[in-house]
């Protein structure tokens, strides 16, 4: 009975060093929504009146700071005027040590959008967002996860 259990201890331990040796997960990760759930938790809220002028979060001359808890940057417009069916923005992500911004974006109102992603934990940024017309007038907010 004794050299039984070893048998079956010896295999188990040898499928286990096989299966590491593969890359072969022995545990599954968390699932992605929890994970952006986490990382929407700690999000900051932007807000103003849409206009002509392009406008930047958290200032023209402020910036965000990248933290651990997510690996993107995230961004959610949300109009308080009442009009998210006319949300027509695009945005992008000014990286301030570069001096550069990356591509422009067009986020759905009342959706999460990655607006630049695998950033590395402490990157400065700010948001630059560039209205329509069809916007201007209009009170708007926005979360930003990062």
């Amino acid at each position: 009975m004794q050299q039984q259990q070893r048998t079956n201890f010896t295999a188990i331990v040898g499928r286990v060093v096989l299966a590491l040796a593969l890359g072969i997960p022995l545990a599954v990760a968390p699932t992605t929504p929890a994970l952006a759930a986490g990382c929407y938790d700690g999000s900051v809220w932007a807000g103003g009146t849409a206009s002509d002028a392009n406008t930047f979060d958290p200032s023209r001359t402020g910036y965000y700071t990248t933290t651990s808890r997510c690996n993107d940057i995230n961004f959610l417009p949300v109009s308080t005027s009442g009009d998210s069916a006319y949300w027509d923005v695009f945005i992008r992500v000014c990286w301030v040590n570069l001096g550069t911004c990356n591509s422009w974006k067009s986020p759905d109102a009342g959706e999460w959008t990655v607006i630049a992603s695998n950033v590395k934990d402490g990157t400065r940024f700010r948001v630059e967002t560039d209205w329509t017309e069809p916007m201007w007038g209009s009170r708007w907010n926005t979360k930003i996860a990062f």
